[in-house]
């Protein structure tokens, strides 16, 4: 097991934010509190797609394990609304409230995303979308009247400190906290190079 599959965030309090306001409404939204959409803006690497898979899972929870359906999809890879639609539907028949989760969102094609925006228009008081982006200028004013937008932006790298020493103390490794924090701070506010610095520490 790497770094990455150790670390990986199950619920909403697994998961650390460099905001402490959007910590609280991501977790409302996560929890059930609040029922809205979002929209999950910040540079690569902050952990905006994890995040987004956790408050989805979280929320889709309820759904029947006879019925599984796929929830996360890929704004490039979306040639049409009709599969995004589809899972929508069949979720709605198992779960109270279901969310999806569109990665890059502002990479699908123009047609599939005014589809979109027409169908959360109508629907937005049924279903949540989860949207990922690098890109604040791709949310339309249509858009963010019906979302809730929240800046991810990476955590301290003190907030990785206690899972990556409990990592590598399952690798067999005593490492002092300040050389660990010292390889957090060089690999940057990328989580990948984070998680690729403690891989390489414990090896």
């Amino acid at each position: 097991m790497n770094f990455e599959e150790f670390c990986r965030p199950q619920t909403s309090a697994d998961l650390h934010f460099a905001d402490q306001l959007v910590a609280n409404q991501f977790a409302n939204i996560a929890t059930g509190k609040l029922d809205s959409g979002v929209v999950l803006v910040g540079p690569p690497g902050t952990g905006k797609s994890a995040a987004a898979k956790v408050l989805a899972d979280q929320r889709n929870q309820h759904a029947d394990p006879l019925f599984q359906v796929p929830y996360v999809f890929e704004g490039k890879l979306l040639a049409s609304f009709t599969e995004i639609e589809n899972t929508l539907n069949a979720l709605l028949g198992s779960v109270v409230f279901p969310f999806i989760v569109i990665n890059e969102f502002d990479q699908m094609p123009p047609s599939t995303l005014n589809s979109l925006q027409a169908f959360w228009n109508v629907h937005s008081h049924h279903c949540g979308l989860v949207l990922t982006t690098n890109k604040l200028s791709a949310i339309s004013a249509a858009m963010r009247s019906r979302l809730l937008v929240l800046d991810v932006q990476c955590p301290p790298s003190s907030c990785l400190l206690p899972v990556a020493q409990a990592f590598l103390r399952s690798r067999g490794k005593a490492i002092h906290d300040a050389k660990v924090l010292n390889v957090l701070a060089a690999a940057g506010n990328d989580m990948r190079t984070r998680i690729f610095a403690i891989d390489q520490l414990a090896i």
